[in-house]
């Protein structure tokens, strides 16, 4: 089964060519991501085209509509990146089209989940075509230690290292030493609070432990 991720624009040029270039049948689904509170008639218009176009195809196509909070850039992407996921079958994705913020949170899970994509595509303006590109492989994992601090960090917020060292049944050194490396790979932050050290998961921290 195909899983095909797409955002909404305003022209269903973007959307018919990527299905196109795809193709699709009965039991595959589209994912089409759409701004929370900003379709105007025309973001309508071209979702009931496609949907449309879709039946025609085959009536067993699953379309599923994600509505997306665009005002705050760091749960966008979070929110795009619990939808990757959660797909364990063939993935393209359609990186073209559809409101600025999306598709630069989209652009960004796909780097980050660079492994679990078959195909990727973008619209030429230029060309009036849809091209098949690539994107750079730079996923951080993480495991061991340093997953089970970061998922303990998801679960408490923020945590000291005297917390931290009790939690993970392991010195206060061994959490410093941790912490440096993590810091290093931009997967924490650290503070100190009257001499005393805390530690808070970053954006990149949150997500490398999706991938995980």
């Amino acid at each position: 089964m195909k899983t095909l991720i797409t955002p909404l624009g305003f022209d269903t040029t973007q959307m018919v060519s990527f299905i196109g270039k795809e193709g699709i049948s009965k039991g595959d689904r589209i994912i089409v991501l759409k701004p929370k509170g900003r379709l105007d008639d025309r973001g309508k218009n071209a979702f009931d085209e496609m949907s449309k176009l879709i039946a025609q195809i085959s009536s067993g196509i699953i379309v599923d509509e994600v509505i997306l909070d665009v005002s705050n850039f760091t749960l966008l992407i979070e929110e795009i990146a619990a939808i990757f996921k959660g797909i364990d079958d063939y993935i393209s994705v359609n990186i073209s089209g559809g409101v600025r913020e999306i598709i630069i949170a989209l652009t960004v899970n796909c780097i980050l989940f660079h492994s679990k994509i078959s195909n990727l595509y973008n619209f030429s303006d230029r060309f009036r075509e849809m091209k098949a590109i690539e994107l750079p492989y730079l996923a951080c994992r993480i495991e061991g230690n340093e997953k089970m601090l970061l998922d303990l960090l998801v679960k408490h917020g923020s945590l000291f290292y005297k917390d931290l060292s009790k939690m993970m049944e392991t010195s206060k050194s061994t959490i410093s030493r941790l912490a440096s490396d993590l810091e290093f790979k931009h997967l924490i932050k650290t503070e100190e609070i009257k001499k005393e050290k805390r530690i808070i998961i970053t954006l990149t921290g949150r997500l490398a432990l999706q991938i995980s």
